[in-house]
């Protein structure tokens, strides 16, 4: 059964001849004063692919303050067709880049993603002053 794994927020995420390679995980978020912006990376993956990519699988990211309010939302992604690798798809590695995401408080948020491939998966950070 597919499922979503190794779901991380970081300061930045490169793929280079190991693979994929986070830098500085973020487990918490300093700022200095609010509201302010701030950028990082979502990387996950979604593994156990048991199943052919149609053109209409997807992937959302999602981003809620400590109230549940979405403070961030993709529309539906799609995920990169078969035809478009060299080869099948059975594990599935993404990084998204989100930029200026305004922060209005401090707070613990949460980034889910969800997939209709998977299951929905959640991380959380803490953002401070």
């Amino acid at each position: 059964m597919p499922y979503i794994a190794n779901l991380i927020c970081s300061e930045g995420a490169e793929h280079n001849e190991l693979g994929l390679v986070l830098k500085q995980p973020i487990t918490r978020v300093f700022l200095t004063n609010f509201p302010n912006n701030y950028t990082f990376f979502v990387s996950f993956s979604i593994v156990n692919v048991d199943r052919d990519i149609q053109e209409n699988d997807y992937v959302s990211i999602y981003l809620f303050n400590d109230q549940m309010e979405s403070i961030f939302e993709t529309d539906k992604l799609p995920i990169p067709l078969p035809e478009d690798n060299e080869e099948s798809l059975d594990n599935f590695t993404a990084s998204l880049l989100l930029s200026n995401v305004q922060f209005k408080n401090e707070g613990l948020y949460q980034v889910r993603v969800d997939s209709n491939l998977a299951d929905s998966s959640s991380t959380y950070f803490t953002v401070s002053s």
